[in-house]
C-alpha cells in the first residue's frame, strides 16, 4: 500500500511534479494519483524507475511502496 503523504513530501522536496513523473512512467497523469491513493497498484517497474528518479533508499521505497 503506498504512503501517499510520504512520496508527496519526498516529491516536493525534489521539486518533481505529478505531470513529470506520469509523463516518465508513460501513464496519465490520473492513473498516477489512482495509483497514489491506492485505488490502483503500481507495477513492479514503475516502482524501480520510481526508487530510481526520487533516489529513494530500499528502506525508503519498501515504507513507500508496501
Amino acid at each position: 500500500m503506498t504512503d501517499t503523504v510520504a512520496l508527496k513530501k519526498v516529491m516536493i522536496r525534489l521539486n518533481i511534479s505529478v505531470s513529470f513523473i506520469s509523463g516518465t512512467l508513460g501513464i496519465k497523469n490520473g492513473a498516477f494519483l489512482l495509483k497514489m491513493s491506492n485505488i490502483c497498484e503500481f507495477l513492479a517497474s514503475e516502482i524501480v524507475y520510481m526508487k530510481q528518479m526520487l533516489n529513494l533508499t530500499n528502506t525508503e521505497r519498501d515504507k513507500d511502496f508496501f
